[in-house]
């Protein structure tokens, strides 16, 4: 027999936080919405096994959620959740202690109005990035080049042993004629170039890893700046490219 029931949950990071944990109810975060489930004793089998679930699965919006930590540590998998990062660890951890590039503090910010943080980025071949940031395509709408630039500098302190990102393209470019110069990025530690790209390609197929040793670096710049073209592209507000599941590592 289906059972409703009407649950408070947070509006940010609901699910997984819920989920991680044992009870209903997550904590941690002042803002929240009511959402209506429905429960219809769901079973769980893993390997043709039937699984005793604790907190029941239900269903929301057509779909079936199952508790995290259940499913992960019913396959051997140990669940962590870390409140600071918003990020559920299942098996093993990342390497030391994890910053996201969205969290980090700024000592300098030269940064236009044609970029923003991710919420969920989707490349042109499908993968999906929560975290980092995009900046947005320019074309003969927008031409001031300060608009279309992220430029931000970050205080290190010899805290962090690396930097670790990707950089990729937006889903959009599979509509739009290919561009080989849709961004430049630049990188410098402590004033010395330590990465770049004069010509990023919108056909690009894989994501391009970004790996940086920041032993003992005082500070970090990051320099994107956005391509151009005429006005047949349109304005293409999800972002043309950017750097997703950027991170510092301690």
């Amino acid at each position: 027999m289906k059972r409703f029931a009407r649950l408070k949950w947070l509006f940010t990071g609901a699910i997984i936080g819920t989920l991680v944990a044992s009870g209903v109810t997550a904590l941690g975060a002042s803002t929240a919405q009511f959402i209506e489930v429905y429960y219809n004793n769901i079973k769980v089998y893993i390997d043709g096994e039937e699984k005793t679930v604790n907190d029941q699965p239900f269903i929301y919006e057509g779909k079936t959620y199952v508790p995290l930590r259940f499913v992960s540590e019913s396959l051997g998998k140990n669940v962590q959740w870390d409140s600071k990062n918003a990020s559920v660890y299942i098996g093993k951890p990342p390497s030391g202690n994890v910053t996201y590039l969205e969290n980090m503090k700024t000592f300098a910010d030269e940064t236009g109005v044609r970029w923003s943080n991710v919420s969920e980025f989707i490349s042109n071949v499908g993968k999906k990035y929560i975290h980092g940031i995009n900046v947005e395509f320019a074309n003969t709408t927008y031409s001031r080049d300060e608009y279309y630039q992220f430029n931000k500098s970050y205080l290190l302190n010899g805290k962090y042993s690396e930097f670790e990102a990707v950089i990729d393209v937006n889903e959009i470019w599979n509509t739009k004629p290919s561009n080989q110069n849709i961004g430049v990025i630049n990188i410098f530690v402590d004033g010395e170039q330590v990465f770049a790209i004069d010509k990023l390609s919108s056909t690009i197929t894989e994501p391009i890893p970004i790996k940086i040793d920041l032993t003992n670096a005082t500070e970090m710049t990051i320099k994107c700046k956005a391509g151009s073209a005429n006005a047949s592209y349109g304005n293409i507000k999800g972002g043309g490219f950017g750097i997703f599941e950027a991170k510092f590592i301690n």
